[in-house]
């Protein structure tokens, strides 16, 4: 397993959860940097059209969702990857991806860096 896209710093498989519920497995990156259509400071948007990156987020994490595929024809009984986890919020430096649970179709995950709720933060 690898991550799906690859980068330095990464700190691929930081974090990993077994959701058995879902045939899945969640691996951690808290160090991914994340790629968006827009500006960091004026907000972002995702134009569904482009390639084209104008901003990054460095070490804002992820997590990777990959799914079991067990009757696909071509990749019977491995895990692919499914998806991208990003924080909603794509601060700098949280670290989200550090701790990662999966359990009854809920994902509940770890941004130790991340005081943005908290009060005093």
């Amino acid at each position: 397993m690898k991550p799906y896209t690859s980068q330095e710093q990464e700190f691929f498989g930081t974090s990993i959860a077994i959701a058995e519920d879902t045939n899945q497995i969640l691996v951690g990156s808290e160090g991914a940097t994340n790629y968006f259509v827009g500006n960091y400071e004026t907000g972002f948007t995702v134009d569904q059209g482009s390639t084209t990156f104008f901003d990054s987020i460095k070490n804002s994490g992820s997590v990777y969702a990959y799914d079991y595929l067990e009757n696909y024809e071509t990749y019977a009984g491995d895990y692919v990857f499914g998806q991208q986890l990003i924080p909603t919020d794509l601060m700098p430096n949280v670290d989200f991806g550090k701790s990662v649970v999966a359990n009854s179709g809920l994902v509940i995950v770890g941004a130790p860096n991340d005081s943005t709720n908290v009060p005093n933060g």
